[in-house]
């Protein structure tokens, strides 16, 4: 009984066309069930005869239709379906009977069951209906021919083979198509269902959607690609970033505009015009105000979405609060702008010792970096125990240049005296009247002074001056500090170098005095040459510079000239002063002073650079001089002046032992001597001197 129970509810398709089927089934019952009663109630209101065995048929189908009915309820839809197409075939070949045979219209109603066989129970259970109706159609001719039945209006064999082939028509169409018909039913159903997963998929994701952008800390919004670009949506957090809500929001179209800080917005607005413009994305940081007058920082991205016809159509954005990442990236950008000022300062320090510009940029560095409004650098002397003025900026008058401050007096002066940094806020006109007229006028509230400390000694004090009373934190004083050291140590380094540079100045004028006074003294040995080894010395520093020669290599060329004949110290006085000629081996003897001058000279570093000349100034072109016999350009360049000068003026100078040549006899010598003795390219240039005299 269960199995025939389950057998007898399970629907005709699929497990998900039952309701479908159920829907089908109660359609067709209750549709002919009132049409049943309606013949009945349309007979009685018009007075309409009706036999008696119609009346017994209706009654049997209405009796029928409503056992079908709550069958169908419980879910009985195979044997309902069953039922059905059997009651009502054979409802229907009582009524043709009734009705007067095959040729009776009524007949045509057996398509009606044949459909619905076809739909419920496939094609093949169409066909058997319609060959069942064919026949029961035969029968009921040949029962007509042996007049068991009533007369029928028109001809039996007409009837018959038109309503036949009725059957068989629509049978064999609900056959072929019964397939598509099914196939069409399921990816109707299949669509149907795929549509509802699709919808309900679309509800999952909106909510989800809407979940996360009322819960992303950013502001999503939409807006028309209008003249006014008129905002269609804005999420929620624009209350909690802004301080609007959203129809606040969306109401006023101008609201994004009239927010833009003054600093951002032509940068901004310029670059909006060019997103409406172009299509290309926009991506930008700036800063917007809220309701309540703070500042925050935004980063904003929006794209263009276009329509179907590519026409541009809204505008989708997002924007995201970033004040917290700008503070942190302030304080990261703090410190390194900080050490950038440093290493300016230290870049000032090494590579110029002039402190009025590390002064400069020490000062430029400080107003910048600290925002403070003036500064200034007092600088301390150990003389008169006074802090005086050292540079300054951001002052408005000049008399700040005549600050005179006394240690122990003034803040700066107690800041130089105990060590520390001293500050003062909420200083009044009155305070600056008694304790720094100078500044009375310069509208400062705040002032600090920090000591310039090096090597445990007082150098000076850096002061800053403020308009406004503001805080700061220990970073900001910390760095205020460092400024302080970087200038206690340009100072320290400038005084050093100065007083080495002085220092150098006197070694330079003592060494250049002592080597004047060697040669004065071998001019006083050596009577018959006074006043030589400065004309050679004078006349070899001109033929020189002619050459080109400057800098430290014409020191060298001056210093040894003075020095030539240091090695005759060497030589003793009978050979020196000798007055007739001398021997081959006083001659010798005489030779090796430039030998003793090398000998002389070579351990003192400071002359090595002036060694050319008294070691030197002997060789010849030809290479027949001495010491060494050197040759050519294998001779010093200072040398080969030097023997040009050197000559000539021994030609010119009386001795014991001759008269002094003339000038142009001794020019005229020189130039015999030329590639033999002297340099042809410096004789060449000692004529053109000799020629201006």
């Amino acid at each position: 009984m269960k199995q025939f129970r389950a057998s007898m509810s399970r629907p005709v398709f699929e497990d998900e066309d039952q309701t479908r089927i159920a829907g089908f089934l109660y359609t067709i019952i209750l549709t002919l069930g009132a049409g049943a009663i309606l013949y009945i109630l349309i007979a009685q209101t018009f007075f309409i005869s009706i036999p008696r065995s119609i009346v017994l048929v209706v009654t049997f189908a209405v009796i029928l239709l409503t056992a079908l009915y709550f069958l169908t309820q419980r879910g009985y839809l195979t044997l309902v379906s069953i039922l059905l197409i059997s009651g009502l075939w054979l409802i229907q070949t009582a009524a043709v009977y009734i009705d007067g045979g095959v040729s009776s219209p009524t007949f045509a109603s057996y398509v009606i069951i044949i459909i619905i066989t076809s739909v419920v129970f496939g094609g093949q259970a169409g066909v058997i209906v319609a060959i069942m109706s064919a026949v029961a159609g035969a029968g009921l001719m040949i029962a007509e021919a042996r007049d068991l039945l009533p007369s029928p209006p028109h001809p039996a064999i007409a009837g018959w083979a038109t309503h036949s082939m009725l059957f068989v028509l629509t049978a064999a169409l609900l056959a072929l198509f019964n397939r598509n018909l099914k196939s069409a039913l399921d990816n109707a159903r299949q669509s149907a269902q795929t549509i509802r997963a699709s919808e309900e998929a679309l509800r999952e994701s909106e909510v989800k959607y809407r979940t996360l952008v009322e819960r992303i800390p950013a502001i999503i919004y939409t807006a028309a690609m209008d003249e006014a670009k008129t905002r269609l949506y804005v999420s929620p957090q624009v209350e909690r970033i802004l301080g609007y809500t959203q129809a606040e929001y969306l109401a006023d179209s101008e609201l994004w505009r009239e927010l833009l800080h003054p600093d951002d917005r032509q940068r901004i607005l310029g670059e909006a015009e060019y997103f409406y413009t172009t299509g290309e994305p926009f991506i930008s940081e700036y800063r917007t105000f809220t309701r309540d007058g703070r500042v925050v920082w935004v980063h904003d991205e929006a794209v263009i979405l276009h329509d179907t016809a590519g026409k541009p159509q809204l505008i989708q954005g997002v924007r995201m609060d970033i004040t917290e990442l700008k503070q942190v990236e302030e304080k990261i950008k703090t410190p390194l702008a900080q050490l950038a000022s440093l290493r300016a300062i230290d870049v000032a320090i090494m590579s110029t010792r002039d402190l009025r510009m590390i002064f400069y940029i020490l000062l430029s560095q400080t107003i910048a970096k600290l925002k403070v409004d003036a500064a200034r650098i007092l600088l301390f002397n150990s003389s008169t125990r006074m802090l005086e003025f050292g540079a300054a900026q951001g002052f408005l008058s000049s008399d700040i240049e005549k600050a005179h401050v006394k240690l122990g007096e003034e803040i700066a002066g107690r800041a130089a005296l105990e060590g520390i940094l001293m500050d003062g806020h909420r200083l009044t006109k009155e305070f600056f009247s008694v304790n720094a007229p100078v500044l009375v006028n310069e509208g400062f509230t705040c002032f600090y002074a920090v000591p310039l400390i090096s090597k445990g000694k007082i150098k000076g004090v850096l002061e800053i001056f403020e308009k406004e009373h503001l805080h700061h934190d220990r970073g900001w004083v910390d760095f205020l500090n460092a400024l302080a050291g970087q200038a206690a140590i340009a100072i320290d380094n400038v005084s050093l170098f100065n007083d080495l540079q002085r220092s150098n100045t006197d070694l330079s004028l003592a060494y250049e005095t002592t080597l004047e006074g060697w040669s004065a003294a071998l001019d006083l040995r050596d009577r018959e040459t006074e006043g030589h080894t400065q004309r050679v010395t004078k006349l070899t520093e001109q033929i020189a510079k002619s050459m080109g020669i400057t800098g430290k290599e014409l020191l060298h060329i001056r210093r040894g000239s003075l020095l030539h004949d240091i090695g005759k110290v060497g030589v003793p006085d009978r050979i020196l002063h000798k007055r007739g000629p001398l021997t081959n081996n006083e001659w010798k003897t005489m030779r090796k002073h430039p030998q003793f001058a090398y000998d002389m000279l070579s351990p003192i570093a400071y002359l090595h650079g002036a060694l050319d000349i008294p070691y030197c100034h002997h060789e010849k072109w030809d290479g027949s001089g001495y010491p060494r016999g050197l040759k050519g350009e294998e001779i010093p360049l200072a040398a080969r002046i030097f023997a040009v000068v050197d000559v000539y003026d021994a030609l010119i100078s009386d001795r014991p032992y001759r008269k002094g040549w003339s000038k142009r006899k001794a020019l005229k010598h020189i130039r015999e001597q030329t590639g033999i003795h002297f340099d042809p390219q410096v004789v060449e240039v000692f004529m053109r001197e000799m020629e201006t005299k």
